[in-house]
């Protein structure tokens, strides 16, 4: 791929892996051969991010791809087709491993995890047809292939009915957590942005049973 392609990739990226640190701060995520998830991975560039963020780490990207319809950033042509190479280039020795799979179903999901971390994800389950079934599915499947005393960060949006079910469905699924941190970002997607909504970030622990 051109060094221009790279560079604007970089670029596009920059804010989301400042995003990303705040979203990870005060996780205790020092310790070598971390095993980490991303969940609802898109494209990847997130999981590529959480690979730089987390050193030593084996970061795996997790999506529900539709093969007649794979996740692609249109204006810069990137898409899960050509994201593999694009890390490949821009770090030789390091890329992360994307695997399809259905956090709803709970099909092909790794487990073992010790940090999940999932963005912008849950509130799109919740308002499908049958949302609050499926978000509480969604929960019990991380918490599933966390590892006992795992870390869940989620981060979502601040709607009032969603927060509700969401916290209730964590406590169901046996994670520990603490308020969570809201943030003054826009929630944004590739087609929109709910500037009225804030993000709260959640930092949850997979309680012993």
């Amino acid at each position: 791929m051109a060094k221009d392609s790279i560079q604007r990739f970089l670029d596009r990226i920059k804010s989301d892996r400042e995003e990303l640190r705040e979203d990870l701060m005060g996780l205790p995520l020092n310790k070598s051969e971390c095993k980490v998830g991303d969940f609802g991975c898109g494209w990847g560039y997130i999981t590529w991010c959480l690979m730089h963020e987390i050193p030593n780490s084996e970061c795996i990207g997790i999506d529900k791809f539709d093969p007649d319809n794979p996740p692609t950033l249109s204006y810069e042509q990137f898409s899960i087709d050509n994201v593999r190479s694009l890390f490949e280039e821009i770090d030789a020795d390091q890329s992360p491993d994307f695997q399809k799979g259905d956090i709803v179903k709970g099909e092909n999901l790794s487990s073992g995890f010790d940090l999940i971390y999932c963005k912008r994800v849950l509130y799109n389950i919740f308002i499908s047809n049958n949302g609050d079934a499926e978000l509480k599915q969604a929960i019990n499947h991380i918490a599933n292939a966390l590892k006992s005393n795992g870390r869940f960060c989620l981060v979502e949006i601040q709607e009032a009915q969603f927060k509700s079910i969401l916290e209730k469905s964590l406590i169901q699924a046996n994670f520990e957590f603490d308020p969570p941190r809201c943030v003054g970002r826009l929630y944004k997607t590739l087609e929109k942005i709910y500037d009225q909504y804030p993000y709260l970030i959640y930092q949850c622990k997979k309680a012993k049973y």
